[in-house]
């Protein structure tokens, strides 16, 4: 899949409401490298929108590293590109 954007959206119900510090990486489909693709640190929003530039993706994975209980609260994660790369063969 070509990708050039993720949001991450969080389930925010609990008492914590945030996952504070994670990571996105993605392995690339041509070589097989795992790239990052963003992360966060002290995460206050329950939305956070990470661009990179267009790349080809076999698999996205994401590194939880610290809630102050203990919890993931991923919901949702969405994939993006430009409009200008849908166009683009």
């Amino acid at each position: 899949m070509a990708l050039g954007a993720l949001a991450v959206y969080e389930d925010t119900s609990g008492a914590a409401h945030y996952t504070d510090t994670y990571a996105l990486f993605g392995r690339e489909a041509k070589t097989g490298r795992m790239v990052q693709l963003g992360g966060v640190t002290e995460n206050k929003n329950a939305f956070n929108l990470f661009v990179f530039p267009k790349m080809q993706l076999e698999s996205i994975t994401y590194l939880w590293l610290k809630s102050t209980d203990g919890h993931v609260r991923i919901a949702e994660f969405e994939g993006f590109l430009a409009e200008e790369d849908l166009l683009d063969p």
